[in-house]
Protein backbone atom coordinates (compact mmCIF):
# COMPACT_ATOMS: atom_id res chain seq x y z
CA UNK A 1 0.00 0.00 0.00
CA UNK A 2 1.47 3.73 -1.17
CA UNK A 3 -0.51 6.15 0.71
CA UNK A 4 -0.25 9.73 -0.04
CA UNK A 5 -0.32 12.98 2.29
CA UNK A 6 -3.55 14.43 0.41
CA UNK A 7 -5.26 10.73 1.05
CA UNK A 8 -4.87 8.58 -2.54
CA UNK A 9 -3.73 5.06 -2.39
CA UNK A 10 -2.41 2.45 -4.00
CA UNK A 11 -2.78 -1.13 -3.15
CA UNK A 12 -0.14 -3.27 -5.66
CA UNK A 13 1.93 -6.37 -5.88
CA UNK A 14 5.55 -6.29 -5.40
CA UNK A 15 5.87 -8.22 -8.56
CA UNK A 16 5.30 -5.24 -10.61
CA UNK A 17 8.38 -3.45 -9.42
CA UNK A 18 10.99 -4.84 -11.08
CA UNK A 19 14.73 -5.19 -9.75
CA UNK A 20 17.38 -2.88 -10.35
CA UNK A 21 20.60 -1.41 -10.00
CA UNK A 22 22.08 0.71 -7.12
CA UNK A 23 22.56 3.87 -9.63
CA UNK A 24 19.35 3.26 -10.80
CA UNK A 25 16.38 5.80 -10.20
CA UNK A 26 13.45 3.33 -10.11
CA UNK A 27 9.95 3.07 -11.68
CA UNK A 28 6.49 4.96 -10.76
CA UNK A 29 5.02 3.46 -7.72
CA UNK A 30 1.57 5.92 -7.38
CA UNK A 31 1.08 8.76 -10.29
CA UNK A 32 0.89 11.96 -7.50
CA UNK A 33 -0.76 15.34 -8.13
CA UNK A 34 1.56 18.67 -8.27
CA UNK A 35 0.98 19.45 -4.69
CA UNK A 36 0.62 15.95 -3.43
CA UNK A 37 3.62 13.88 -1.96
CA UNK A 38 4.05 9.74 -0.39
CA UNK A 39 3.73 9.53 3.03
CA UNK A 40 4.68 6.30 3.65
CA UNK A 41 4.17 2.23 2.47
CA UNK A 42 2.74 -0.48 4.35
CA UNK A 43 2.53 -4.12 4.02
CA UNK A 44 -0.22 -6.03 3.89
CA UNK A 45 -1.21 -8.72 6.64
CA UNK A 46 -4.30 -9.72 6.64
CA UNK A 47 -4.99 -10.24 10.48
CA UNK A 48 -4.30 -6.18 10.49
CA UNK A 49 -6.25 -3.26 9.98
CA UNK A 50 -4.07 0.47 8.67
CA UNK A 51 -3.95 3.17 11.00
CA UNK A 52 -4.17 6.54 9.80
CA UNK A 53 -3.63 9.90 11.18
CA UNK A 54 -3.00 13.43 10.51
CA UNK A 55 -1.17 16.14 11.32
CA UNK A 56 -4.10 18.23 13.48
CA UNK A 57 -4.69 14.37 15.35
CA UNK A 58 -7.23 12.65 13.36
CA UNK A 59 -7.25 9.61 12.61
CA UNK A 60 -9.10 6.31 11.49
CA UNK A 61 -8.43 2.45 11.11
CA UNK A 62 -9.29 0.86 7.58
CA UNK A 63 -9.80 -2.58 6.73
CA UNK A 64 -7.01 -3.58 3.76
CA UNK A 65 -10.19 -5.53 2.04
CA UNK A 66 -11.47 -2.24 1.18
CA UNK A 67 -8.98 -1.73 -1.55
CA UNK A 68 -8.54 -3.88 -5.07
CA UNK A 69 -5.51 -3.65 -6.54
CA UNK A 70 -4.40 -1.77 -9.44
CA UNK A 71 -1.32 -1.23 -11.09
CA UNK A 72 1.85 0.59 -10.42
CA UNK A 73 1.62 4.23 -12.08
CA UNK A 74 -1.70 5.39 -11.24
CA UNK A 75 -3.65 7.01 -9.13
CA UNK A 76 -4.97 4.83 -6.10
CA UNK A 77 -8.21 5.33 -4.43
CA UNK A 78 -9.29 7.83 -1.73
CA UNK A 79 -8.25 6.68 1.61
CA UNK A 80 -9.07 10.07 3.71
CA UNK A 81 -11.05 12.94 2.95
CA UNK A 82 -8.69 16.12 3.99
CA UNK A 83 -9.27 19.44 4.63
CA UNK A 84 -8.13 22.30 6.96
CA UNK A 85 -9.56 20.93 9.85
CA UNK A 86 -7.68 17.93 9.62
CA UNK A 87 -4.72 18.06 7.72
CA UNK A 88 -2.54 16.27 6.13
CA UNK A 89 -1.86 12.79 6.37
CA UNK A 90 1.63 12.00 8.57
CA UNK A 91 1.55 8.99 9.89
CA UNK A 92 0.70 5.16 8.53
CA UNK A 93 0.63 1.77 10.44
CA UNK A 94 -0.41 -1.84 10.72
CA UNK A 95 -2.16 -2.56 13.98
CA UNK A 96 -4.08 -5.20 15.19
CA UNK A 97 -6.79 -4.74 18.40
CA UNK A 98 -4.70 -5.78 20.91
CA UNK A 99 -1.63 -3.37 20.00
CA UNK A 100 -0.79 0.04 21.69
CA UNK A 101 -0.01 3.13 19.66
CA UNK A 102 2.43 6.13 20.47
CA UNK A 103 1.86 9.41 18.86
CA UNK A 104 4.46 12.16 19.20
CA UNK A 105 3.98 16.11 18.11
CA UNK A 106 6.06 18.36 17.10
CA UNK A 107 6.58 20.18 20.75
CA UNK A 108 7.55 16.91 22.51
CA UNK A 109 4.12 15.55 23.87
CA UNK A 110 3.28 12.07 23.65
CA UNK A 111 -0.14 9.54 23.96
CA UNK A 112 -0.04 6.48 24.28
CA UNK A 113 -3.33 5.12 23.08
CA UNK A 114 -5.39 1.39 22.58
CA UNK A 115 -5.63 0.77 19.00
CA UNK A 116 -8.76 -1.47 19.70
CA UNK A 117 -10.63 2.55 20.85
CA UNK A 118 -9.84 3.94 17.13
CA UNK A 119 -13.02 3.54 14.74
CA UNK A 120 -12.75 1.26 11.66
CA UNK A 121 -14.15 3.41 9.45
CA UNK A 122 -14.50 3.19 5.43
CA UNK A 123 -12.38 5.20 2.62
CA UNK A 124 -13.80 8.39 2.57
CA UNK A 125 -14.31 9.41 6.09
CA UNK A 126 -12.63 11.66 7.48
CA UNK A 127 -11.80 10.13 11.31
CA UNK A 128 -11.82 10.85 14.63
CA UNK A 129 -9.95 13.27 17.02
CA UNK A 130 -7.50 11.22 18.56
CA UNK A 131 -5.40 14.10 19.93
CA UNK A 132 -6.42 17.56 21.13
CA UNK A 133 -4.07 19.44 19.41
CA UNK A 134 -3.40 23.47 19.24
CA UNK A 135 -1.47 25.21 17.12
CA UNK A 136 1.29 25.93 16.35
CA UNK A 137 1.64 21.95 17.82
CA UNK A 138 0.76 19.29 15.22
CA UNK A 139 1.71 15.71 14.58
CA UNK A 140 4.91 14.62 13.44
CA UNK A 141 4.85 10.39 13.99
CA UNK A 142 3.39 7.21 15.38
CA UNK A 143 4.80 3.75 16.04
CA UNK A 144 3.48 1.21 18.02
CA UNK A 145 4.55 -0.27 21.16
CA UNK A 146 6.71 -3.31 21.28
CA UNK A 147 5.21 -5.72 23.09
CA UNK A 148 7.47 -7.86 25.97
CA UNK A 149 8.10 -11.21 25.70
CA UNK A 150 5.65 -13.58 27.99
CA UNK A 151 8.29 -15.97 27.93
CA UNK A 152 10.86 -13.83 29.22
CA UNK A 153 12.83 -15.39 32.05
CA UNK A 154 11.75 -13.82 35.05
CA UNK A 155 14.95 -13.27 37.68
CA UNK A 156 15.26 -15.59 40.54
CA UNK A 157 14.37 -15.12 43.79
CA UNK A 158 15.60 -16.76 46.82
CA UNK A 159 13.53 -15.66 50.08
CA UNK A 160 11.65 -13.14 48.46
CA UNK A 161 15.48 -11.17 47.26
CA UNK A 162 16.61 -11.10 43.76
CA UNK A 163 19.48 -13.32 43.11
CA UNK A 164 22.68 -11.48 41.45
CA UNK A 165 24.74 -14.92 40.75
CA UNK A 166 25.75 -14.71 44.59
CA UNK A 167 28.08 -11.85 43.63
CA UNK A 168 28.55 -8.09 44.57
CA UNK A 169 31.20 -7.83 42.07
CA UNK A 170 29.10 -7.49 38.93
CA UNK A 171 31.67 -6.12 36.74
CA UNK A 172 34.66 -7.66 37.93
CA UNK A 173 36.40 -4.26 38.85
CA UNK A 174 37.21 -5.59 42.70
CA UNK A 175 40.46 -6.75 43.41
CA UNK A 176 40.45 -10.36 44.66
CA UNK A 177 40.86 -10.92 48.23
CA UNK A 178 44.20 -12.29 49.71
CA UNK A 179 43.73 -15.78 51.14
CA UNK A 180 46.92 -16.47 52.19
CA UNK A 181 47.63 -15.46 56.18
CA UNK A 182 51.14 -14.70 56.87
CA UNK A 183 52.35 -17.64 59.77
CA UNK A 184 54.95 -16.79 62.46
CA UNK A 185 56.67 -19.72 64.24
CA UNK A 186 55.83 -20.41 67.59
CA UNK A 187 59.96 -20.42 68.59
CA UNK A 188 60.39 -16.93 67.60
CA UNK A 189 59.96 -14.56 71.02
CA UNK A 190 58.29 -11.36 70.88
CA UNK A 191 60.43 -8.72 68.86
CA UNK A 192 63.00 -11.40 67.72
CA UNK A 193 62.90 -11.82 64.06
CA UNK A 194 63.17 -15.52 62.28
CA UNK A 195 66.34 -14.74 61.04
CA UNK A 196 68.06 -14.04 64.67
CA UNK A 197 67.50 -17.41 65.25
CA UNK A 198 70.25 -18.96 62.92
Amino acid sequence: MLITRRGQALRMSEKDIRPLGRASRGVTGIKLSSSDELAGALRIAGDCRMLIMTECGYGKRVEFSEFSPHGRATGGQRIYTINERTGEIVGLITVQDSDEVVCITSQGKTLRVCANTISTMGRSAQGVRILNIEPPDMLIGIDSVAKEDEEEKKPETKGGVKSIAGELDLDGSDPEPDTEEETISDDVSPGESPDDQE
